[in-house]
């Protein structure tokens, strides 16, 4: 089962309200996570934001050009129940 084109694995996200930002899906696995993470590169309008990785033990936001930030699984689970008092 193949993921489509690089075009079609683009997808430019519009809210009411809300900025343009195109979210990028690079070196996506087609099935089970194995050792290679799913990469999501998010850019506002022609900037890079960022990329995100999600892996088998967490995610990983990469700041463009600043510190990346780990979090396994639970750390970040915690953190969207704080953030929505779940």
């Amino acid at each position: 089962m193949g993921i489509g084109t690089a075009q079609e694995r683009t997808r430019s996200v519009i809210l009411a309200g809300m900025a343009q930002h195109t979210v990028k899906l690079t070196n996506m696995p087609e099935l089970e996570l194995g050792s290679s993470d799913v990469r999501f590169e998010i850019e506002d309008g022609s900037a890079k934001i960022g990329t995100l990785l999600v892996s088998k033990g967490g995610i990983e936001w990469r700041p463009y050009k600043k510190q990346k930030r780990h979090l396994p699984w639970e750390k970040f689970d915690q953190i969207i129940r704080d953030h929505w008092g779940d």
